[in-house]
């Protein structure tokens, strides 16, 4: 299972670190998600936020 899988399934445990758990637990908090896009080199976090409010 790939990260992004996981992060779906929001199955962290020995998955990966506290930093990404919580910053997807964020971005699920305000209506959005996190993914990690695929890099010929480095590593890129992308997070989509929900609509803003009215």
């Amino acid at each position: 299972m790939d990260l992004n899988d996981a992060l779906e399934r929001q199955q962290y445990e020995g998955r990966m670190g506290l930093g990404l758990m919580m910053a997807d637990l964020v971005a699920r908090a305000h209506g959005g998600s996190l993914s990690l896009p695929s890099m010929t080199a480095g590593f890129c976090v992308a997070m989509r936020l929900g609509p803003a409010p009215d």
